[in-house]
């Protein structure tokens, strides 16, 4: 897939997906720590759509510390971050990193595979094209996709 169309996929995958509440928007571990709670500070009644690429680029090492509602309504600048630009492979690493468990443990497993559930069918086909586009250069996305499918 090229980079417009998967830039168009994202887009109107997420398009219409609503901003969460703030109370909702960090995952219930993470609700207390400093940097998730500057991220949710930012983020806070924005669409995704409205964040400006600097506040996503600041708070690229707080994504996997949103809730299901809050990774689905957050994820898709990371992702368009990643496409292209200064920041692009930061935010490749950061999207990837949230993608998967951060470690063996079973709850980190629990916490993706909640986050995941939450995508609806466009959402999940718009990342597993985001996932082959890394491919080539980011053996990580293969190894993300083998563990969806």
């Amino acid at each position: 897939m090229q980079v417009d169309q998967l830039r168009k996929t994202i887009e109107e995958a997420f398009d219409s997906v609503e901003v969460p509440r703030f109370e909702d928007l960090l995952a219930p571990r993470f609700r207390n720590s400093i940097d998730p709670l500057e991220l949710a500070a930012a983020f806070r009644e924005k669409q995704w759509r409205d964040l400006p690429a600097r506040e996503v680029f600041r708070h690229r090492e707080s994504l996997s510390t949103l809730s299901p509602v809050g990774y689905r309504s957050y994820i898709a600048p990371y992702l368009l971050g990643s496409l292209e630009g200064e920041d692009a492979a930061d935010l490749v690493e950061y999207a990837l990193f949230s993608l998967r468990p951060a470690t063996d443990a079973q709850a980190d497993a629990d916490e993706v595979m909640d986050r995941l559930a939450a995508f609806d069918t466009a959402q999940r086909e718009a990342i597993r094209g985001w996932l082959e586009y890394q491919i080539p250069h980011h053996p990580l996305a293969s190894t993300i996709l083998q563990r969806w499918t």
